[in-house]
């Protein structure tokens, strides 16, 4: 078979996706990723409530040593003038330490997102209030959480925007492991999960061959019937979350300078590839399925 021609990728040449992710050396250390919308929200309500829940996780669980692992973190400078966090704030040019640039740039996010995800022991995702915004990185990270067996607990309260039936199929399967209302509810919930859960030491996933029927891409069109560029469906990013988590490549069937500019950009990060119709995903599902490619 002649090698097919290699598709410029949104994220570049190459792969950043992970098969192996380490938790604490110490063992007696429990991780819970402090899930939850930033985008739309103001910066100092994203940060005081992770702030909130890592007090009430540490007064509740001496001996434990429970570490709470904020997105937020390096990201206080946001906070400095009140504002709703958008994505020009991901690429401040005038912030004084370096480090909070590369933790607000898209990169920084993507990397540090998906490895405190998928290194914790738990996901306590806060989707309070609702604000009539989908939160498209938190339900990737749903799916990076579900890929590892990794439980979820969520607070959403009736209407939200994420009150949707797939989510409530999550919860009802199991894959969200506790739903509850009210952030101090979620807590309890939270607390007792760290206290019985038989924990596993590490979580390790075999790297898949893309010949396997588990391994073929998983493709995604963004035409609705009509042939309009729509945004992905809360399923859609779950499964892209998942497929990320496990190395399937990731097809995004549409126009690529509307996804370029309207895709969330974790979801522009894990693409591997924009095509602009569904009949070229067969040359590319053909072209990664086989050997040597």
């Amino acid at each position: 078979m002649t090698a097919p021609v290699p598709l410029r990728t949104l994220k570049g040449e190459g792969s950043s996706k992970l098969h192996l992710m380490p938790r604490p050396m110490d063992k007696r250390i429990r991780v819970v990723y402090a899930c939850g919308p930033i985008t739309g929200h103001a910066a100092k309500d994203s940060i005081d409530w992770r702030v909130q829940l890592e007090t009430a996780l540490s007064q509740a669980t001496a001996g434990m040593n429970v570490l709470a692992s904020s997105p937020m973190r390096w990201k206080h400078h946001l906070a400095a003038n009140g504002e709703v966090v958008t994505k020009s704030h991901y690429t401040e040019k005038d912030v004084q330490d370096p480090r909070d640039l590369y933790f607000t740039s898209k990169e920084g996010i993507i990397g540090r997102d998906r490895f405190d995800t998928l290194r914790s022991h738990l996901i306590f995702c806060n989707m309070l209030p609702a604000n009539g915004r989908i939160s498209y990185g938190s339900v990737l990270e749903w799916g990076w959480s579900s890929a590892y067996g990794n439980p979820i607990i969520l607070v959403m309260e009736d209407g939200n925007a994420h009150d949707q039936p797939f989510t409530r199929q999550l919860i009802a399967e199991g894959v969200i492991a506790g739903h509850k209302t009210t952030f101090e509810e979620a807590v309890a919930e939270a607390l007792t999960a760290l206290r019985y859960i038989n924990w596993k030491d590490e979580v390790t996933l075999p790297r898949l061959n893309y010949g396997e029927e588990n391994g073929s891409p998983l493709v995604v069109n963004l035409r609705d019937a009509n042939g309009d560029m729509r945004q992905p469906t809360l399923e859609e990013t779950f499964n892209m979350g998942v497929a990320n988590a496990t190395l399937r490549p990731i097809i995004l069937v549409g126009d690529k300078a509307w996804v370029e500019k309207n895709l969330h950009g974790m979801i522009l990060r894990i693409a591997d590839w924009v095509l602009p119709n569904t009949v070229d995903t067969d040359t590319v599902s053909t072209a990664v399925s086989s050997p040597g490619i």
